[in-house]
């Protein structure tokens, strides 16, 4: 089942109510027209309970590697290290994304920043693996980053390989 399909089933039910509109204000079914809705919908890819378990193993990994701990999916950081003051953010890119970039959406950034100013942490890092060569990049800070080419060029991400990890977060 594609992406519009799920969204025109568990949005709108399977009843003749899926060709009106919901209610008077005109909420209700609406067809991805826009150039904008294409593409997205062209390269979205789905996550999956494989991919998230995938992603706490490499939070895990992470963790074990710096002498971190890993927290709870709903903390503001995926890896603590208290006694340095550092956190890190850990993201996972898998096989069918077609961009080397990652987000970070500004209200969890913010979340981000407001924890470390309330528990006076020094540091933070961004640790993405990508799964698509087996790669691991390192990005001092917070926020959105490409790690293309010309991004390795411009010193803003580091590729690393997994045991130079630990000595890279200081």
């Amino acid at each position: 089942m594609n992406l519009q399909a799920s969204l025109d089933m568990f949005g709108y039910g399977t009843s003749s109510g899926m060709e009106k509109a919901w209610d008077s204000r005109g909420r209700g079914r609406k067809k991805c027209t826009t150039p904008k809705c294409q593409r997205a919908l062209a390269s979205h890819v789905p996550v999956t309970k494989e991919k998230r378990g995938l992603a706490t193993v490499n939070e895990a990994i992470v963790a074990k590697l710096v002498g971190g701990f890993h927290t709870k999916d709903s903390e503001e950081f995926d890896v603590l290290l208290p006694g340095r003051k550092i956190g890190i953010e850990v993201k996972s890119v898998f096989p069918g994304v077609m961009h080397s970039k990652i987000t970070m959406h500004g209200s969890s950034l913010e979340r981000k920043i407001m924890f470390l100013d309330a528990e006076k942490y020094k540091k933070a890092y961004t640790v993405i693996f990508d799964m698509r060569d087996h790669s691991v990049y390192v990005a001092k800070g917070l926020g959105s980053f490409r790690f293309d080419k010309k991004s390795l060029q411009s010193g803003k991400v580091q590729l690393v390989n997994l045991k130079s990890l630990a000595s890279m977060i200081k």
